[in-house]
């Protein structure tokens, strides 16, 4: 019998970014908190499982700042737009092939609600 084969997954929860986002114009001139849950696959674990080096992996914190400047030079009508240009956006900054989860949370105003979602896979 086969074992399964190795893999690893980096989870990143709750990242709260502010993003111009919204339909209508005056609703994008306002940057609005969102916060993202990005999943991240890696089909063959980072050699840092072995190593112990941050050269061997990806640095989540620097994920984070290109995430923050990526979304700073940008405004998104919709949030399925959003999902998937974060989520191509991710996936350039690996070498190896990855399988990526963006889920992005919005508080909606006014609404009684806890907001709404949507995710972004491949």
């Amino acid at each position: 019998m086969n074992e399964p084969k190795e893999h690893a997954s980096l989870s990143l929860h709750e990242l709260e970014c502010e993003v111009h986002l919204g339909w209508p114009d005056n609703e994008r001139r306002k940057k609005q908190t969102i916060r993202i849950d990005i999943d991240i696959y890696h089909f063959d674990p980072p050699t840092a499982c072995e190593t112990n080096e941050l050269s061997d992996t990806t640095c989540y914190d620097a994920m984070i700042q290109s995430i923050q400047a990526f979304l700073d030079e940008r405004e998104f009508k919709l949030i399925e737009n959003l999902s998937k240009t974060l989520h191509q956006h991710i996936k350039q900054q690996f070498s190896k092939p990855v399988f990526v989860t963006v889920n992005i949370k919005k508080q909606l105003p006014n609404i009684k609600f806890k907001g709404v979602s949507f995710s972004y896979s491949g």
